[in-house]
């Protein structure tokens, strides 16, 4: 965590009070809001791999005025556990202990986040 706590202090120093844990996987499920908080409404839908919503448009309710670590440090074990180089391999034989924890949504996830002033 000691890159993201990096990260989190650059964002601050360069005024950034807000701040958001955004899945990125549930990028898909985005809509704009209409009216447009900003600029032209446009009905888009976006696919996976893509960054969303941004600027107005991507500011809601879920900025926190603080750092969300319960968040951050539930992702982490996430990746430890699913990731690329995670305790649950994706190949081979014991790619099937990873079965069990798919059913109750364990997955490393796409994780970014959103911040502004």
């Amino acid at each position: 965590m000691g890159g993201l706590v990096h990260e989190l202090d650059l964002l601050e120093r360069l005024g950034c009070r807000r701040f958001k844990v955004v899945g990125q996987h549930r990028v898909p499920r985005q809509k704009a809001p209409n009216p447009a908080r900003e600029g032209h409404y446009v009905p888009w839908s976006f696919r996976l791999g893509s960054s969303g919503l941004f600027g107005a448009e991507a500011l809601d309710a879920g900025l926190a005025a603080v750092r969300d670590w319960p968040s951050y440090r539930l992702i982490f074990v996430r990746y430890r556990l699913y990731g690329d180089t995670g305790l649950l391999p994706r190949r081979g034989a014991a790619a099937a202990l990873r079965a069990p924890f798919r059913l109750l949504g364990g997955s490393a996830g796409w994780f970014n986040t959103h911040a502004c002033r």
